[in-house]
């Protein structure tokens, strides 16, 4: 049950117009939910005409209802998708809106324009009055407003003039309330659609990753037989072939942990494997991995750091694999017989907290300058490099992620033509404990 306003239901000529129009403009000005808006207005426009039933239909842009209030004695009334296309198709407010003009009627009995209802009798004892006048913004209707009085001959010219007030100052305020619900229901729609792309991501991962792991382990065990079986003095070509599929293997089992990880990292999993680790050890045993890649291609890699190095308290398997990927991205994009630059050294920022600096130095064709934060987004890819690029653009993702889920930081210094220096900083061991 509706509290209707408590204000005598006095006639139109004994109110002050401008009184009620601004208090109609404040009720407006109160909010965006549009069935508070519309309830609100409604009651209003009610009970200072005298009407006992009143509707407001909220209007799409293709005039097509999506939303509306009835209110009949003070009560909110249901209605369906079909009851109001039928008003708008058949009903008074259709004609308001196809003739755009407002429109009194002294007794629907006697108006064809008004569609009759169960309650109005034949003998003309249900007949009533009406007013109805469409609410308009930026020139195209957005709702259409009726108010009824349960006697005929009720409502005058005064009556009309009022509501026609009410409807242009409601116009704007129906409109702005329909943009908000929809933009709230759309942004229910994105929060539903990235949920489920979230959820799909998730399983596709842990899909990919756990389907993928059994199998890989029972080749890499395989291809651990074959080396202590076959009679490698015999034919030394067995040798190579087997370190090459055992590379793939290793390869392939890194990216999918990586992709495991990007998954992890992204939905905020904290990292929890955390050890004192040694840089120079961590530099030494990417590099030792990447040997058969890097002197393949004749490339030479130069090291800088010294010795003693503090300890940095990290998750020993990540930041390797964060290595090996910014070292084999270094040697896919530097020339044969080029030298490829690694190294580590203490350094301290702005608040003076010490940091372990990690750098990769190629000697490639480098990367325009507004393309040097994109290098880090999932699936970049950058024209200059495209035709060499083979992989999904996770690597330098799971980069980033990796680097600041330790709380460091991870970015590239780059020049044309000249090459590409990727750096990261991780804590030192005491910043961590």
């Amino acid at each position: 049950m509706i509290e209707a306003d408590k204000t005598s239901q006095t006639k139109i000529d004994e109110i002050v117009p401008l009184t009620f129009l601004y208090r109609v403009s404040r009720e407006l000005s109160s909010g965006l939910d549009l069935k508070s808006v519309l309830q609100r207005v409604l009651l209003l426009s009610m009970t200072n005409i005298g009407a006992t039933r009143g509707s407001i239909i909220v209007l799409d842009n293709d005039l097509k209802p999506v939303d509306s209030i009835i209110i009949h004695e003070n009560q909110v009334h249901d209605h369906t998708t079909e009851q109001l296309r039928s008003t708008i198709d058949g009903g008074l407010a259709g004609w308001v809106l196809e003739h755009q003009e407002s429109a009194l009627v002294n007794n629907t009995y006697q108006d064809e324009r008004w569609q009759k209802r169960p309650d109005d009798r034949v003998d003309q004892s249900g007949a009533k009055s009406a007013v109805c006048a469409a609410l308009i913004a930026r020139n195209r209707p957005v709702g259409v407003m009726t108010l009824v009085h349960p006697h005929p001959q009720s409502f005058t010219e005064q009556h009309l003039d009022l509501i026609k007030a009410i409807a242009d100052q409601a116009g704007i305020a129906v409109l702005n309330a329909r943009l908000y619900a929809e933009s709230q229901e759309q942004i229910k729609q994105l929060h539903i659609a990235h949920q489920q792309y979230r959820d799909l991501q998730e399983n596709l991962t842990a899909m990919i990753y756990h389907d993928l792991r059994s199998p890989l382990a029972n080749v890499s065990n395989s291809l651990d037989l074959l080396n202590s079986y076959l009679p490698m003095e015999e034919n030394p070509l067995f040798q190579p072939i087997l370190d090459i599929a055992q590379r793939a293997i290793d390869r392939i089992i890194r990216l999918t942990q990586s992709l495991l990880d990007v998954s992890k990292l992204e939905a905020g999993h904290p990292i929890t494997k955390l050890q004192p680790v040694e840089p120079g050890e961590l530099i030494q045993e990417a590099l030792e991995i990447l040997h058969p890649v890097t002197h393949a291609k004749d490339q030479f890699i130069h090291t800088e750091f010294h010795e003693p190095l503090p300890q940095v308290m990290i998750d020993r398997e990540m930041i390797l694999r964060v290595l090996i990927n910014l070292v084999e991205n270094a040697s896919k994009y530097t020339s044969n017989g080029n030298p490829i630059t690694v190294g580590a050294a203490l350094t301290s920022d702005e608040q003076d907290r010490e940091w372990v600096e990690f750098w990769v130095q190629d000697t490639g064709s480098g990367i325009p300058p507004e393309d040097c934060e994109r290098v880090f987004e999932k699936f970049a890819r950058l024209s200059i490099h495209r035709e060499k690029t083979k992989g999904m653009g996770l690597g330098l993702t799971f980069c980033r992620l990796a680097v600041e889920g330790h709380g460091g930081r991870i970015w590239i210094e780059s020049e044309l033509d000249k090459g590409s220096r990727f750096s990261f900083i991780l804590p030192i061991l005491h910043d961590t404990m």
